[in-house]
């Protein structure tokens, strides 16, 4: 506990040292952040996150010191930005307590909280939202920067979504292009990111647009066969058959009518030796020297 918590302060100290550095011209904020943090304004001063007052009011101004374009477009009146709710409310708390200010020192403490080490999900990139919409060739692209994306936060012990948010994976996929070009504009990809991830980004671009095509998801698991009453009597008697049977021919019990096989005749037992025929892994051997007494048993109760 004491080595994870000095782990913790000294990676705080790390992070929250960054506190202040300019992301370009004189900002401290770049990208898709002054937007996140407009909408945390609105949230905490209006209780929404319709931004139109804050545009109007230049409420940015307290962070971010150039002209800031709205990214979304308004609908019956309001005005959201494209991001969603969910990390505007996250970092409200901290907006309301300290400013922006307040919010970076606490995304330092969460960067600086242990991950743990989480077993590998080949297939999650197709529980991201928009992955169902994309072609197979989109979905192949989508696979590759997902698992890029897992192999980033696995080495600088980052939950993923602090790494590139999922849609930022889905609009990389939609484009499915390799060209740098493509990667200006794509929704939480700023200029920052761009220069850390970029090269990677297309990388893993080029090996979705050449590798084999995703297969489809498996289908559900087909559901456990129900074990009534009925089925455990006539497996008792086939056991009970067995051991005699086995006696008496010299055969292992397991080499006659192994317990797969066994469950099975209890489960849907055939009525007659055409049916027992029909069964999987019974050999006709089997069949031919024991099927009579087999229906025997099935049929005694």
């Amino acid at each position: 506990m004491r080595r994870t918590l000095a782990l913790w302060l000294l990676l705080f100290g790390v992070y929250a040292a960054t506190v202040g550095l300019d992301a370009f011209a004189g900002s401290d904020y770049g990208g898709d952040e002054p937007h996140y943090l407009l909408a945390a304004h609105s949230i905490v001063h209006d209780g929404d996150v319709d931004v139109t007052d804050e545009y109007d009011e230049r409420a940015y101004a307290a962070f971010y010191p150039h002209a800031l374009a709205p990214q979304g477009e308004k609908t019956e009146g309001r005005l959201n930005e494209p991001h969603g709710i969910g990390f505007p409310l996250l970092i409200a708390p901290a907006y309301a307590l300290g400013g922006a200010k307040a919010v970076e020192l606490f995304l330092a403490a969460l960067a600086a909280l242990p991950v743990p080490d989480r077993p590998s999900d080949e297939d999650g990139y197709r529980r991201i939202r928009g992955a169902s919409r994309l072609p197979p060739r989109g979905l192949a692209v989508l696979r590759a920067l997902y698992l890029q994306r897992e192999a980033w936060a696995r080495a600088e012990h980052r939950p993923p979504f602090k790494v590139l948010s999922p849609e930022t994976l889905v609009a990389l996929a939609e484009r499915q292009s390799a060209d740098p070009g493509a990667l200006a504009g794509v929704p939480g990809l700023s200029l920052r990111l761009v220069e850390r991830y970029g090269e990677g980004l297309l990388a893993a671009v080029r090996r979705g647009l050449t590798e084999r095509l995703p297969e489809p998801p498996r289908g559900p698991r087909p559901a456990r066969p129900v074990v009534t009453a009925a089925s455990r009597q006539r497996a008792d008697a086939l056991r009970k058959w067995r051991a005699e049977a086995a006696e008496g021919s010299g055969l292992d019990p397991g080499v006659l009518l192994p317990q797969r096989l066994i469950d099975a005749l209890a489960l849907d037992p055939p009525s007659d030796l055409d049916g027992l025929r029909a069964v999987p892994g019974l050999r006709r051997w089997r069949v031919e020297a024991f099927g009579r007494p087999i229906l025997a048993a099935l049929h005694a109760h």
